[in-house]
Order: C-alpha cells, then structure tokens, then sequence
C-alpha cells in the first residue's frame, strides 16, 4: 500500500495472508504487525516482504522453512528471515533474498537443489551461494532459482526439467549454471517449468517446458536454450 502496509486475501491455510488467522478472505485484509515494506513475494503457502528499512518479513506456511526463522512452524502473522536484504522473492516453497553486497542468500526447500548452496538440504535460516555475484534481480520458481547480474548475464540453478535452467542440458545444477546466450537481460521471471528474461533491447527470451506454447515461439517444443518469442 502506499502508507507502507500491506493487505492480502484468498486461501489462508497456513497463514499466508498474515492477518493472524488461518480464515479464507475474500476481500483484502490487512497484514498484522508487519513493518513498513516496498515490497511484497507471495509463494505458494507463505508470503514475505521487504521492510523499507532492508529486513525480510516472511510468512504462512513453514514445513520446510521457507520462513527463514530458524524453525518449520507455521506464522500467522511476520517473522523476520533476514536483517538487511535489497530484495525478497517467495517461491513455491523456498524463498531468496539479495543482500545488500549483491550476493544471494536463500532458505527453504531444496530437494532439487533450488537454494543453490551445493547440496538438497532443507535449510531453516538463510545460507550463501558461491554466486552469482553482483546480482541485480532474482526471481524463484517451484523448483528453480534465476538471477541476473550488473554484466546482463543471467545464473539459474536447481531443478532442470525440461531445460527450464536454459544452459542447454536437463540435468539438475545444485549451484548457480550460465543461461547460454544471453549477455544483456534487464528483467527476468520464473514459473513452475519454465523461465522468462527480457532483454535490454525489449526482446523477450524463454526457456523450458513448452507444453501448451508457453514459450511463446510457435510451437510446444521445449527449449533447453534462450528462444526468442515470436511478436506477430
């Protein structure tokens, strides 16, 4: 909002709407003692943001910590996962935050290496990667994780079904794999088997599973590799 609140509403099972409650919402509804934010993530069972003085503020669901408070219980209402972050993303169950020394730090589920540290350790707290480095957006998935760096090139790791990863191959990285080809990306988005970038030049590039074109090239062949999606 802009007072720096936030409301939240739908499915509350777990929490993730923050009001205190495990009541489904059908209206808007404010979240319960949470910090001034600029910024909001909403996984699939949790939720976080990023205070306007840089902590992290997570909530809802937890069974793997993807709250990033050093437990797997469940949060009604905000936890804080890290102390000063640029920028906060909720995936579907893990989550992942760029500090403020543009490093990546990421918590959660991990059984297909999604956190990026290395192994498929479930972590409670947040842990470092080896890189990428001075990243400047990061954006989670179900089971991957993808961040661009100030150089334009893009990192992704984790699950590699269908070669959602984009570095030619399907098989799963547990830590941060080059996407081929692209060298100048100035925003990138994930979903549960594929990946988005768009480019300094307004071009859009995808990769992954294509079932249904979601790719956007014409076809539903998947593409382990950056393709161009087509504009008329």
């Amino acid at each position: 909002m802009s007072t720096g609140g936030a409301k939240c509403w739908g499915s509350n099972q777990y929490g993730q709407l923050g009001d205190g409650t495990t009541d489904q919402r059908t209206t808007p509804v404010v979240v319960a003692a949470l910090p001034l934010s600029s910024r909001i993530s909403a996984g699939s069972y949790h939720t976080c943001t990023r205070s306007t003085l840089g902590a992290a503020y997570c909530w809802g669901g937890n069974n793997v910590g993807q709250l990033g408070n050093g437990t797997t219980i469940d949060s009604l209402s905000p936890v804080t996962a890290v102390g000063f972050v640029e920028d906060v993303v909720a995936g579907d169950q893990h989550t992942c935050a760029i500090t403020g020394a543009a490093l990546i730090k990421c918590w959660g589920f991990n059984y297909l290496g999604q956190l990026g540290d290395g192994t498929t350790v479930d972590a409670q707290t947040p842990v470092a990667l080896p890189g990428p480095t001075a990243v400047t957006k990061v954006a989670a998935g179900a089971a991957h994780t993808c961040a661009i760096q100030s150089s334009g090139t893009i990192k992704c790791w984790g699950g590699n079904f269908a070669g959602r990863l984009g570095n030619g191959t399907t098989t799963d990285s547990l830590t941060p794999a080059a996407v081929s080809n692209i060298t100048t990306a100035a925003s990138i988005d994930v979903s549960t088997e594929h990946s988005c970038a768009v480019l300094e030049s307004g071009t859009v590039m995808c990769w992954g599973n294509n079932r249904e074109g979601r790719l956007g090239t014409g076809t539903t062949t998947s593409a382990s590799v950056p393709t161009q999606v087509l504009t008329s």
